[in-house]
């Protein structure tokens, strides 16, 4: 079996759920606001991504994109029925909870804790402070 290549591009965006406001199941349009222009047909695959969003490995990605095939289901469902199955209620909750914690605000603050954390652990490691002062100063 071959090993399938490392995903570089996490999604803080499903791919599946732009492509319901997309021009087709490549494209989407967008407005750039670094460069402050209109692109009529961005490519979905370079929008709401960040490289190793969640982290060195696809683990978490991996987790992702199994409960995301899951919600492509239900949203495609209720767009061609127009309407939320109400079986389903608690799955849109869970994939607008999920929606929020992935959001590459909530990975910016994630990483600001993780690394206040560590350097504060750090700084009470008598034995790393010796080895590394510079660290500290």
């Amino acid at each position: 079996m071959r090993e399938r290549p490392p995903k570089n591009r996490h999604h803080y965006v499903p791919k599946f759920y732009l492509r319901n406001f997309g021009n087709s199941d490549h494209s989407i349009s967008t407005f750039s606001c670094t460069a402050e222009k209109y692109i009529e047909n961005a490519s979905i695959k370079s929008m709401c991504q960040y490289e190793k969003l969640y982290g060195k490995t696809d683990e978490l990605e991996d987790i992702l994109m199994v409960s995301e095939g899951i919600f492509a289901k239900i949203i495609k469902s209720t767009i061609t029925n127009n309407q939320i199955p109400k079986e389903n209620a608690g799955d849109y909750l869970f994939f607008i909870l999920q929606s929020n914690a992935r959001t590459l605000k909530k990975a910016k603050l994630l990483e600001h804790k993780m690394k206040i954390s560590a350097q504060t652990y750090l700084k009470m490691n008598l034995d790393f402070k010796k080895k590394f002062p510079a660290f500290f100063s």
